[in-house]
This record gives C-alpha cells, structure tokens and sequence, in this order.
C-alpha cells in the first residue's frame, strides 16, 4: 500500500506545480548472527579389573588298620588233688 503526501517544492523550478510524494511499503532486511557454541559432555566409565585367586584345600585323613595278638597268661594255684581242683589265681600278666 503506498502513502501520499503533499509536499511542496522548494527549488525554483517547480513553483507553481504540485508535487506529491509516494511512499513504498518498507522493505524488510533481516540481519541474522549466528553464534556457535559447543558443549561437552563426558561420560566417563571406570573399568576394574578383578583378579581372583581361588585355594582349594584338600584334608585326608587316612586310616590304617592292624591287627595285634594279645595273649594273656594266668598262673592258678589248684592244689595237689587233679581230681577236685580248687584253684585260685597267683598272678596274671601279658607275654
């Protein structure tokens, strides 16, 4: 949409002349800064590392097994009759 509007003139020229004046829509410019900015992230990650050490312990408990003779010698007074014997014990010891 134009605007008019009177003006008049100043030089000499156009003294007895009307003069009008137009105006034209405003024309746009847009001026754009572009600022760049850089962000950083860190993420970090902690690895550690285990080194296991397993000890296995092994118990035996062998078992022998022998075998003992024991003998046992008792000594008995029976008197002088083979017939009717009445014994009694003297001493008894391990040979």
């Amino acid at each position: 949409m134009r605007k008019r509007g009177k003006v008049t003139c100043s030089c000499g020229l156009c003294k007895d002349k009307k003069v009008e004046t137009e105006y034209s829509p405003v024309k746009k410019i847009v001026k754009t800064t572009t600022n760049n900015r850089t962000i950083r992230r860190v993420h970090p990650t902690h690895i550690e590392n285990i080194e296991k050490n397993i000890i296995r312990v092994e118990n035996y408990y062998p078992v022998t097994e022998s075998n003992v003779s024991e003998t046992i010698v008792e000594e008995y007074n029976c008197g002088s009759d083979l017939n009717n014997p009445c014994c009694e014990l003297i001493k008894r010891y391990k040979k």
